[in-house]
């Protein structure tokens, strides 16, 4: 199998003509070689815009936020103003090019082709700090290209092993330092096939985030709604980022990881439960939810961008989630919106609740969350099935809806996706993405 050396060359960086003479491995002079250059800062967006790049931070910083005991978010009772975030959109016009600058070129036209990332815990969920994890991003085209081709990847809260890369097997070396983002070249273009990594979570971090995008030039012209992303908790940690993404540039993002049924005790003595929620209507007594898995990110523009629910990027199965997904858009001191899954069972539970002096759920529940201070109820997304074949919490990738929760005023929200579950077992899967897809 050959082998294939890549330094790594970061956005809005030049690529040098000569290869390392320190290059990994005594690769031969011939041999593809692309020199590592410094770190670029990651843009950061207000509600005007993106800023110059004279006025952001250093990627690390981006990185340190990351860290924080919020997860560098703003709390969502605090108007959300500031996110950092990739850069999914073409370079902003920064004025007439130095005299002795090439004149930057305008962007290819749009190709058929788009990405599927996820992660893998390897050490088994929940994900927890210094847990090896496998990155795997998917690029899917029904219309191959051969014209030039670059991934972007952005990884926040992740150490590369830099002897881990794949390239449709081929090994790829990455950069020893895990800079937080790498641009890859596909040599044949945008051709079906898979990009593969591993590393570990950082211990400081609260979550753990790979962004991918699909470029048609080095560091900029992404293909249009081709980029996809995985947000992950780690147990015990809020689950903040402040990342924020455009999702008119996205066609999937994971926002929950696969979670075999089991006992979710391990769950509620690190992440707590909803004490605001109470799951009622149900085959149990009335409580509060445990926390499985949380995870809140930035939204930027929404029109004209279908969202629902999914158990992978390619959105051609189904999904399940024990016992609910609570979905919660958060701005300026305000929940402004809330809904959540749920689940039919068709009664003859035998189970008695002491708590409430009565057999639950004798004749059909459909199960429900409801607020505690106020009593009302939780809208529900899913649509409850009436056949008592079919799984209680089993629904098809893009029956469920999201998109109507959002604001839809074109101004930065919060999205906060919380997997709940209550009893003594819960599961999620094969895992859950929101499928973005044009309106």
């Amino acid at each position: 199998m050959r082998k294939l050396w890549l330094c790594v060359f970061l956005l809005q960086s030049v690529a040098l003509s000569a290869c390392d003479d320190d290059a990994p491995g005594g690769v031969a002079q011939d041999a593809r070689v692309i020199t590592r250059a410094d770190i670029a800062p990651i843009p950061i967006y207000l509600d005007q815009g993106p800023l110059a790049d004279a006025q952001v931070s250093d990627a690390a910083e981006g990185l340190d936020a990351l860290m924080t005991a919020d997860g560098g978010a703003t709390d969502a009772a605090e108007p959300i103003d500031v996110a950092t975030s990739i850069d999914t959109s073409p370079s902003p016009d920064q004025g007439p090019p130095a005299p002795d600058a090439a004149p930057i070129e305008p962007c290819p036209a749009p190709r058929d082709g788009r990405l599927g990332v996820r992660i893998i815990d390897l050490d088994g969920d929940p994900l927890l700090p210094n847990d090896r994890i496998r990155v795997e991003m998917e690029i899917m085209t029904d219309a191959p290209s051969a014209a030039p081709a670059w991934l972007g990847l952005q990884n926040l809260g992740v150490i590369i092993d830099p002897l881990s890369g794949a390239l449709d097997g081929a090994p790829v070396l990455l950069p020893e330092d895990s800079p937080s983002y790498i641009s890859v070249p596909l040599e044949a273009g945008i051709q079906p096939g898979l990009l593969s990594y591993e590393g570990h979570v950082h211990d400081a971090a609260q979550l753990a985030v790979v962004i991918g995008v699909l470029n048609l030039q080095d560091g900029r012209c992404p293909n249009p709604r081709a980029a996809s992303g995985a947000f992950f908790q780690l147990l015990g940690r809020t689950g903040k980022t402040p990342v924020c993404v455009d999702l008119n540039d996205f066609s999937s993002i994971q926002i929950a990881p696969h979670v075999e049924r089991k006992n979710t005790s391990s769950y509620d003595e690190a992440n707590g439960r909803r004490e605001d929620l109470i799951a009622d209507d149900f085959i149990f007594c009335p409580e509060s939810p445990k926390i499985v898995h949380s995870t809140e990110f930035c939204i930027g523009e929404t029109a004209g961008t279908r969202v629902s629910l999914a158990g992978s990027y390619k959105g051609d199965d189904g999904w399940e989630v024990d016992d609910f997904m609570l979905l919660e858009i958060l701005r300026a001191n305000q929940l402004i919106n809330a809904a959540s899954t749920s689940q039919h069972h068709t009664g003859g539970s035998t189970f008695w609740c002491g708590d409430v002096g009565a057999l639950m759920c004798e004749s059909g529940c459909i199960a429900t969350l409801y607020n505690t201070d106020s009593g009302d109820p939780i809208d529900v997304l899913t649509p409850v099935s009436e056949s008592l074949s079919s799984p209680p919490r089993w629904q098809r990738d893009g029956e469920v809806r999201v998109d109507g929760l959002f604001p839809g005023d074109g101004q930065l929200f919060q999205l906060r996706a919380t997997a709940l579950d209550v009893g003594v077992e819960g599961t999620i899967q094969p895992a859950l993405y929101l499928l973005i897809e044009p309106a």
